[in-house]
């Protein structure tokens, strides 16, 4: 049996971090700045979904568009908290001597996920009011929005596990 438990290390933030962090918190607070701002210009109906053409196909009422910046919310602040404590995170391979290196590596992690996340449902509630209000025809990734989140976070995702087994 194992005894060796992960060594608990305090581990001060990087710039890039903190930077990453106070970029998608403005962007978050400027999108709900601009929808409560723009309320009365928004129309009753915003996107709620759309095709792979980048088509609408379903309507919401526009109070929808709070839903976004909500789920944003619940995810990115327990990845915040969960960032601050990297001694509690799975680890392979994990020694005392290697430790600081994959702790670091798991930080940047899950503050790039959190933060990937966060500036995409931004990007995605902007893109509901504009096609709403007829300033754009269409999404702006023309359908392909989900598909490149999911480039995005699991490439990002899977570059940072690499980066762990090359960190051992």
């Amino acid at each position: 049996m194992n005894t060796f438990s992960n060594p608990i290390l305090y581990l001060k933030r990087s710039k890039f971090e903190i930077v990453f962090d106070i970029i998608s918190v403005v962007m978050l607070v400027v999108s709900i700045f601009y929808i409560i701002f723009t309320w009365s210009s928004i129309p009753s109906e915003v996107p709620g979904h759309y095709n792979f053409a980048g088509e609408v196909t379903r309507w919401d009422s526009k109070g929808m568009l709070f839903l976004l910046p909500i789920i944003g919310l619940i995810t990115w602040i327990p990845l915040t908290f969960l960032e601050r404590y990297p001694h509690v995170h799975n680890y392979i391979g994990l020694t005392e001597e290697n430790a600081e290196r994959l702790y670091r590596n798991s930080i940047r992690m899950i503050n790039v996920l959190k933060n990937e996340m966060l500036l995409f449902f931004v990007i995605l509630n902007f893109e509901s009011v504009y096609v709403s209000k007829n300033t754009l025809e269409q999404s702006i990734f023309g359908g392909w929005d989900v598909a490149i989140f999911f480039i995005v976070v699991f490439g990002s995702l899977g570059y940072y596990i690499w980066k762990s087994f090359q960190l051992r």
